[in-house]
């Protein structure tokens, strides 16, 4: 029992130690991928994507309702007015694609990332840390620890005596039967 509690107590105090070390591997992680990434393919996939989704709900609103084969002009006319916007507008609208694309490529970056560096980081960290705090515990600690308390050793003694004076007991009744 008292091996069991030295090495949750052991194994805590480095879990301790970790917390910092950790959070520092988080917060060095955020920082690396606090910029764009401007050559990565899979985010321009992901603008274009969005460009193409945009476009396509646009057009799609101006198709003939069910029933009918032709299309609103009105329907042409908004969609044209639309697609010519303002600079300011396709700006906007060019923006707001890129930085949702960047979201989407840059979560998925995190969820990837972060689980697999604190998985490396902690499980190394941890079981090195653990290794030296118990292969540098000290002999005597390590005497007291798997020595009995004395009231074991008092416990263990009566019962000797008990299991002797059974014996003897046996031995007695063993040579009054044979008689």
């Amino acid at each position: 029992m008292r091996v069991k509690q030295f090495i949750e107590n052991t194994a805590t105090r480095v879990l301790a130690r970790l917390t910092d070390d950790v959070e520092r591997q988080v917060s060095a992680l955020l920082s690396e991928k606090r910029r764009p990434y401007t050559q990565d393919k899979s985010l321009f996939q992901e603008v274009d994507r969005r460009r193409q989704e945009r476009l396509k709900a646009e057009f799609e609103s101006l198709l003939p309702r069910p029933g009918s084969s032709t299309v609103p002009s009105n329907n042409m006319m908004r969609l044209f007015t639309k697609l010519t916007a303002s600079s300011e507008e396709c700006e906007a609208v060019e923006m707001e694609i890129a930085l949702q694309a960047y979201c989407e490529i840059a979560c998925r970056r995190y969820v990837d990332a972060i689980p697999m560096r604190l998985n490396e980081f902690v499980l190394t960290k941890f079981l090195q840390e653990m290794e030296e705090e118990l292969l540098g515990t000290a002999d005597a600690k390590l005497t007291k620890l798997m020595q009995d308390s004395t009231s074991k050793v008092a416990e263990r003694k009566q019962l000797a005596n008990e299991l002797e004076c059974l014996k003897n007991a046996k031995e007695e009744i063993d040579l009054v039967v044979g008689q």
